[in-house]
């Protein structure tokens, strides 16, 4: 990731208003306008204009015409250019997360989060509108480049310019196939093309829950990863239960008395004897991951972080993976 920053004769104040100027893939459905929304530190000014793409499919799409595809998720036809205007001053240096689920990457700008979760809301909300719900987040590496300008007395003045910063790994660039199977995974591949082998069910709900934190849909994540906990722990508690002969219908009612928030504490160590138990941390971790989805499902709760959802389904897949070798 490549910045430039610019320096001025004058002293930028603190009171200075910001603004940010970047494009994302797909056109918001509103027509071009002015949107104001209003935040904890105060009203934040969105500008949003759509571009037509000039080639569709194939097909010369003339100035004054306008295409528009459908449930345009991946901006076919057209995408949008956003201008922000927030009213503080707003430095884009600070980098406070890495996310480790990733691989390597430049740790995240802090004042770029705060507007990508800003024009979520502005997302949200038009969606509740126009019921276009198809419409999805915009993720970080979305606004892989954008501009920054302050506006102090009446007059606007650059402040830097980002470019490629995805927050995801950077850009790679090469002059061969850039993606490649080991020799494993080709055999592993041509077992489920060919049917000798299945998909585990949690593999799929574990990989959902990955893709939604990529996607920054922190909540469908936790989702998805609790659904994979869920499956793994029940056959764990399944399996331990035939060797004691313990009673399908009996081990059934101790799970729905029980619950997997306290089954993934209790009656996992009720079970586990003396073999090597999992670190009471990841336990901790999963319990409040279950919280979390047990408050969007009964409470419809919407502010879920995304540190906390990373780590969480990463400890998950801890969790499972340890079920899993267990004899």
């Amino acid at each position: 990731m490549s910045s430039i920053s610019f320096d001025h004769k004058i002293k930028i104040p603190n009171n200075a208003h910001t603004i940010i100027e970047f494009e994302i893939p797909y056109a918001i459905p509103v027509p071009d306008d002015i949107y104001k929304i209003k935040t904890k530190k105060g009203t934040v000014e969105i500008n949003t204009k759509r571009i037509q793409r000039k080639l569709v499919s194939g097909m010369d799409v003339s100035r004054n015409a306008i295409l528009s595809i459908g449930f345009d998720k991946y901006g076919r036809s057209g995408y949008s250019q956003i201008q922000m205007k927030f009213p503080y001053k707003m430095k884009f240096s600070k980098r406070k997360r890495s996310p480790n689920m990733v691989g390597k990457a430049i740790p995240r700008l802090e004042d770029k989060e705060k507007v990508l979760r800003c024009l979520n809301d502005f997302i949200e909300a038009i969606k509740n509108v126009t019921n276009e719900f198809w419409v999805e987040p915009i993720r970080y590496q979305d606004m892989i480049s954008f501009q920054v300008f302050y506006w102090y007395q009446d007059k606007r003045y650059p402040s830097s310019v980002h470019m490629l910063d995805t927050g995801v790994g950077g850009v790679k660039i090469s002059t061969g196939e850039p993606h490649v199977l080991t020799k494993t995974q080709r055999n592993e591949l041509k077992e489920l093309l060919q049917r000798k082998k299945t998909i585990d069910n949690y593999m799929i709900f574990i990989m959902n829950a990955k893709d939604a934190f990529v996607q920054e849909n922190y909540r469908l994540g936790i989702l998805e990863a609790v659904i994979a906990l869920e499956i793994v722990f029940f056959e764990f508690i399944k399996k331990e239960g035939e060797k004691r002969n313990i009673k399908e219908s009996r081990m059934k009612s101790l799970i729905t008395d029980v619950g997997i928030h306290d089954g993934i504490d209790t009656v996992y160590k009720l079970f586990i004897g003396d073999r090597p138990q999992i670190d009471e941390k990841v336990v901790r971790s999963c319990k409040s991951a279950i919280s979390i989805r047990n408050k969007i499902m009964h409470s419809g709760l919407r502010d879920v972080r995304g540190k906390e959802t990373e780590e969480r389904i990463i400890d998950i897949e801890i969790m499972i993976d340890h079920l899993k070798s267990l004899k």
